[in-house]
């Protein structure tokens, strides 16, 4: 019979403990991106979901011949009454009466920090709550901008402009036109407002504001634009990888989905357009270029 010395069984459990421990390791190690992946694909598919439900109800809203901008809030606001938001839309309408300007003053505008979870994708959890924006004000923001054009500063009008356009003058065919698509808002949460329009694209103790409700898919030449009271921004601005904590990266459509981002397009249709796409989005925005283009390509 052999008898163990003290500490020998001590030692061999231990051993046995490692082996464990680094098998249980290994075994998470390959799990949990598997659980991202699941997760990161449901929230991406629940972002589509919300796409097209706000493009559906932009549609019900041209039918109905509403306007999609009103002085001091954003064309989501306006479609309130389209996204069972009918009781906002009602307080919406009544704190316009007290204050028409200065609309991210909550009271009376209680929607200035109410978060919408249609209009914020789900990979962004930063959005589940409202912030307080740098002028100290608490404020809801939103994961989707109206696409306004291709390149900004030339005559390549898109659907959302000053004067809207109708869906009949979109000669491209809708199917081949953009109509929103994602950007982030970024950390300083200098950008991407849902509610207030007022100072969109202003000013804001020497820190540049916007966009908040529409942005064109290239901007050139902005150089010297102030991104943050800590640093400039040059472009150009154009469809591509981003950071939150870049606030440069306002200026372009991009999205916390790995490899591109979700559109909506005039048909209500949203497709998930890979980086590689960046070429083809200035022809995308515009709504009488008359390109050629494939968007099956980039999918």
């Amino acid at each position: 019979m052999r008898w163990h010395r003290p500490g020998e069984r001590l030692a061999s459990g231990l051993v046995e403990l490692f082996v464990v421990l680094g098998v249980i390791g290994v075994l998470l190690a390959m799990v949990f991106p598997a659980i991202q992946r699941v997760r990161e694909a449901a929230n991406r598919t629940v972002c589509q979901s919300n796409m097209r439900q706000i493009a559906l109800a932009l549609h019900q809203q041209h039918d109905d011949r509403a306007a999609r901008s009103l002085l001091g809030i954003g064309w989501l606001v306006t479609l309130l009454p389209y996204v069972e938001q009918g009781t906002l839309w009602t307080q919406t309408q009544q704190a316009l009466l007290t204050e028409p300007i200065a609309t991210y003053l909550n009271p009376p505008h209680a929607g200035a920090a109410r978060v919408l979870p249609l209009y914020t994708c789900p990979t962004d959890s930063r959005l589940r709550g409202a912030h307080v924006d740098p002028d100290g004000y608490p404020t809801a923001f939103t994961s989707y901008l109206g696409v306004r054009g291709g390149a900004w500063g030339q005559n390549q009008a898109g659907f959302f402009t000053h004067n809207p356009l109708s869906f009949a003058a979109i000669q491209d065919g809708l199917s081949n036109t953009l109509l929103m698509g994602e950007r982030p808002p970024p950390d300083t949460f200098l950008a991407g407002r849902w509610y207030s329009a007022t100072y969109d694209n202003g000013w804001t103790y020497l820190c540049w504001r916007g966009p908040d409700h529409t942005m064109n898919t290239y901007y050139s030449a902005m150089v010297y634009i102030r991104a943050s009271c800590a640093g400039d921004c040059s472009g150009p601005f154009r469809y591509g990888r981003g950071r939150t904590d870049n606030p440069c990266d306002r200026w372009h459509f991009w999205s916390l989905h790995p490899g591109g981002a979700n559109f909506a397009f005039g048909d209500g249709s949203v497709r998930f357009l890979s980086y590689s796409a960046e070429p083809i989005m200035i022809a995308l925005a515009t709504c009488n270029g008359g390109e050629v283009v494939s968007v099956a390509d980039y999918d």
